[in-house]
């Protein structure tokens, strides 16, 4: 059955013309591909790019409905980024990715790309969790299996990053694009055709940018960022019992304006995401860091003051045992709280300078303990303890008050 190449519409037999758009009809098919080419490969997204009618009710508590994809989204991308690991091995070896770990990838792949198109408005109903390929899934994706080359493959993390770069750009600069649709889709029911079909574009790009960092297809994710008008439209190579969607994409110009738009607001989004993080995040970091710096200090302080007692009552000692002991008790008690430090604390941006410096100072003060416990008289461990040791607790002591200020206490 064909479809318009510039809109999706299906087509009755002997039509020469779409009844939506006015696109002339084109019936050539895609030209085969030579099984176990080498060289640049398909990656086919196919989507219906007329805007469908939505529940207004499904559009406002779209986030809601997106919880449970989202959850097992995270678990399947995670595990995907181990096959894919393995696959860098494999592909080195053999210029190939494995047969099972393609079909994982791409399924995973195919996943994400339904959820993604649920979370942007693009399709109407939800997706379901499943990796298997359904006959009425309402975007599809077909990948050419092909041999890679084996410097494409080692390299892939570094030729992947421009990439990356724009598909980071395009998504933080469709918010703008996506929060119109989400306002006009709960009035309406349906999105502006131009928006639909502008995300479905930046949809595209972050599938064949996925499928190159996964290792799925040798060929870079830019050709059609802004659309296929210079090819023939076709459907993807599927199934009598599958739904065929459109592969090549003839957009409307409105559309690659608001891409090229997505572009240039990817900057001043960023920025005032940064700006909400620091308004709306920053007391809730000032609070939590204060609590767990607070506290370290205080469980430093008295392992200070413990170690002190100790190395007093080891001076009238002839052995370097009762010092060593003592060091160890206070190392213990620094490393603990270097390791709390690291892995509970969240400092304000402006407070990231005075943390390293207070970790720093701890750190600094190991070094000195670590440095008594390694002396091998009583007499080199008190110089240690009342030279250096003390004038390293003075400046901690002081980099702790520097932080508190930083963080509010």
């Amino acid at each position: 059955m064909p479809y318009c190449v510039r809109c999706g519409t299906q087509e009755t037999a002997g039509q020469n013309f779409c009844p939506v758009c006015g696109a002339q009809s084109v019936r050539a098919p895609a030209p085969a591909r030579p099984k176990g080419a080498v060289g640049d490969a398909k990656v086919l997204v196919g989507i219906d790019l007329v805007p469908p009618r939505q529940s207004r009710w499904s559009v406002l508590f779209r986030v809601v409905l997106l919880l449970p994809l989202i959850f097992v989204l995270a678990a399947i991308l995670i595990a995907a980024f181990f096959v894919a690991v393995v696959a860098w091995f494999a592909a080195l070896a053999t210029k190939r990715v494995p047969e099972g770990m393609q079909r994982f990838l791409t399924r995973a792949l195919r996943f994400h790309a339904n959820v993604l198109a649920y979370q942007d408005l693009l399709i109407p109903r939800w997706p379901g969790i499943t990796l298997n390929e359904k006959a009425r899934d309402q975007v599809r994706i077909e990948v050419d299996r092909v041999e890679l080359r084996r410097a494409s493959v080692f390299f892939r993390l570094i030729l992947a990053l421009p990439g990356l770069i724009v598909a980071q750009a395009v998504s933080l600069g469709s918010y703008p694009l996506l929060l119109a649709m989400w306002i006009v889709g709960i009035v309406t029911g349906r999105e502006p055709r131009a928006l639909h079909q502008a995300l479905a574009l930046i949809l595209r790009y972050t599938i064949r940018f996925e499928a190159y960092f996964f290792l799925l297809t040798p060929t870079q994710p830019f050709q059609g960022f802004l659309g296929d008008e210079d090819d023939i439209g076709t459907s993807a190579p599927l199934g009598s019992d599958v739904v065929p969607l459109p592969t090549r994409w003839s957009v409307v110009k409105a559309a690659k304006v608001f891409v090229v738009i997505a572009l240039i607001l990817s900057a001043p989004v960023y920025a005032f995401q940064r700006k909400a993080d620091n308004v709306l995040l920053s007391p809730l970091k000032s609070a939590l860091s204060r609590i767990v710096v607070e506290g370290s200090y205080r469980q430093i302080s008295s392992a200070i003051s413990s170690f002190d007692s100790s190395a007093s009552m080891c001076q009238s000692s002839t052995s370097t045992h009762c010092m060593m002991l003592a060091s160890q008790a206070l190392y213990d008690a620094l490393s603990q709280q270097t390791s709390l430090l690291s892995r509970d604390s969240f400092f304000p941006s402006d407070a990231l300078g005075a943390s390293i410096r207070y970790e720093a100072a701890i750190n600094a003060l190991g070094d000195e303990v670590l440095e008594v416990e390694r002396s091998r008289s009583v007499q080199s461990q008190l110089n240690i303890v009342d030279g250096k040791f003390q004038s390293t607790v003075t400046d901690f002591n002081n980099d702790y008050a520097a932080l508190k200020a930083r963080i509010g206490g």
